[in-house]
């Protein structure tokens, strides 16, 4: 399974498709999904967003098989 999430945040779609493609030359079995979102706050500033329509262009790729999704309700395990 991959997070892409890094990558998005610094090259978005194109890196995240860089990395799906890229997968063909390894002899590994990759499980790609596609971030919900890039930024976290809005004083981020990675490089890179996502929009809907690109979350959309994400999902057609066959090689995508999921959709990442973070809930804001889900408790923090490092907080105390």
């Amino acid at each position: 399974m991959v997070d892409e999430y890094e990558i998005a945040n610094v090259l978005g779609i194109d890196g995240i498709e860089f990395m799906v493609d890229n997968s063909a030359h390894v002899p590994f079995c990759f499980i790609f999904g596609a971030p919900s979102y890039v930024l976290v706050t809005p004083f981020e500033t990675m490089g890179a967003s996502i929009t809907v329509e690109g979350i959309d262009k994400l999902l057609q790729n066959d090689k995508i098989s999921y959709l990442l999704l973070l809930r804001s309700d889900t408790p923090n395990p490092i907080k105390h």
